[in-house]
């Protein structure tokens, strides 16, 4: 009998986290549901973004130089890179699914928490906050759904775009210093031909020129005529 009783409260006990499993919330600042399996914030951003990098959450900003833009401004579409830290050993990622303001938008995200179940929570919106001196969202913090408040402090990268680099990272990029401008591949501008210098008159000195039958006269030489030959 005992052993029968515990049974069914085991069964009772996993349907009813099959039930919470399925349970959704929604309000100004967060919306989503619970589900009993989870799934790594990585291959989510991925699915969403469709930014084909691959490795954990925080490597994705280096890999990312050179093929996918990279930048400080929030944008629909981009993935929000955290860097690594004690309490995030891999990082994380998030996609940007609306902007509210310079300091404010809200993301898509899954596995983010402390516990069992909430690492199984999949947010289809949470506000995120930046917290940052420089309002470029290397600082933020995200809503806490359960306790109706901001959370944590956590550094970031900035934000990954899917849009292939042509010429680097947009401005303002902290962690790599700023992009080094392409140089120039514009020919030199030849300098100007130098002026064409009009011919002088030939001048000769009086004494020579009174010797070949010239004389000066009204500031410059005349040929005295010849009578004779």
């Amino acid at each position: 009998m005992k052993l029968g009783t515990l049974a069914l409260l085991l069964s009772t006990s996993v349907l009813l986290s099959g039930c919470a499993a399925f349970t959704r919330f929604e309000d100004d600042n967060a919306a989503g549901y619970s589900k009993f399996s989870h799934e790594e914030c990585v291959p989510y951003a991925r699915r969403l973004s469709n930014i084909e990098i691959y490795g954990d959450a925080h490597t994705w900003w280096q890999k990312a130089q050179g093929t996918y833009l990279r930048g400080q401004v929030p944008e629909v579409g981009a993935v929000l890179v955290l860097a690594r830290t004690p309490r995030l050993p891999r990082g994380h990622l998030a996609v940007v699914t609306d902007y509210m303001n310079p300091r404010e938008i809200m993301v898509t995200q899954t596995n983010w928490g402390s516990g069992y179940f909430s690492r199984r929570v999949t947010y289809e919106r949470l506000k995120a906050q930046d917290i940052s001196v420089e309002n470029n969202w290397t600082k933020l913090r995200f809503w806490n759904h359960e306790h109706k408040a901001y959370g944590s402090a956590y550094p970031a990268y900035g934000f990954i775009y899917n849009r292939k680099a042509v010429f680097g990272d947009l401005p303002q990029i902290p962690k790599d210093g700023p992009p080094v401008p392409p140089q120039s591949q514009a020919q030199p501008t030849p300098a100007p031909a130098p002026a064409a210098v009009a011919p002088q008159p030939v001048v000769m000195p009086p004494v020579q020129a009174a010797r070949r039958g010239w004389f000066w006269r009204a500031g410059t030489f005349r040929r005295r005529a010849r009578t004779t030959w």
